[in-house]
């Protein structure tokens, strides 16, 4: 599998992204201080992770984490919604920050971390393709729980000098046709490109 997603992340191009300042991001409450669910989808801005997404409806709060480097700076930044607040129902962004100049992101580090999620959580690659999304290229992979419902799509790029990762999941075999997570895969964009 390693040789196959390497080889679909050739020819990536590499453009300097400033790193933004760390928040946490939620909903809006409502007066007794519950996180309203969001009915329709919703564009969020993640200070943290430097990013906008439009997440699909369900997402009353989005879970901000952030693991500091060694320096105390954003190493990865992670921004997970569970639809509804069901943990079987989801979509997250990973933004991987902690590159330099002279150890910049690479293809091989996206692909070593698709293929850690996809062992972690015990799932079978049905389709993988080399993709293009706001002009950077990059891996999509499809994948499935063998024996069991879940299901998983994963797109990974290196968007100047940083590495993203865009996931959705579900027990729902119709993952791929839901018009909001399509919508929510091409809305993430990063504020500094």
């Amino acid at each position: 599998m390693r040789t196959l997603l390497a080889t679909a992340l050739l020819g990536w191009t590499l453009a300097l992204l400033a790193p933004p300042a760390a928040a946490v991001d939620v909903a809006p409450a409502d007066s007794s201080g519950n996180l309203r669910p969001k009915l329709e989808p919703h564009r969020q801005v993640s200070d943290a992770g430097g990013f906008s997404a439009v997440w699909p409806s369900g997402c009353a709060k989005l879970l901000t984490r952030v693991r500091q480097t060694e320096a105390g700076e954003p190493g990865v930044v992670d921004v997970t919604c569970r639809r509804f607040g069901d943990a079987d129902r989801g979509c997250k962004v990973t933004v991987l920050k902690d590159f330099t100049p002279d150890r910049p992101p690479t293809p091989q580090i996206v692909v070593r971390n698709i293929e850690k999620l996809i062992r972690d959580l015990g799932l079978v690659v049905d389709h993988q393709s080399q993709i293009t999304r706001h002009g950077h290229q990059g891996v999509a992979v499809f994948c499935h729980e063998k024996g069991g419902r879940r299901t998983l799509w994963v797109e990974g790029y290196v968007i100047g000098m940083q590495a993203v990762l865009v996931e959705a999941w579900d027990v729902d075999q119709r993952l791929l046709e839901d018009e909001q997570i399509k919508a929510f895969f091409d809305s993430v964009v990063l504020l500094e490109e």
